[in-house]
């Protein structure tokens, strides 16, 4: 599985010191979701390349705007 991150078949982005920033603002923007760094670092790197579609169980991705997978029901 780890060999998939080297082998191409998955688009590894990486986090540079502007994302930092914005991710900071995000913990402020959505400081309701008690996000954490990673998920602000995240959703930063996200935007900054044009990713709107995250793969996550949790939640404050949609709050944040992006489309997750897989889809959100509130009887889970």
């Amino acid at each position: 599985m780890v060999e998939a991150l080297y082998d191409g078949s998955v688009n590894l982005i990486p986090v540079i010191v502007d994302d930092e920033v914005e991710a900071r603002q995000n913990l402020d923007r959505y400081h309701w979701l008690d996000l954490s760094m990673a998920d602000a670092l995240n959703m930063a790197a996200a935007v900054r390349v044009g990713v709107r579609t995250i793969f996550s169980f949790d939640a404050d991705y949609l709050h944040a705007g992006f489309i997750r997978v897989p889809p959100f029901y509130p009887w889970w």
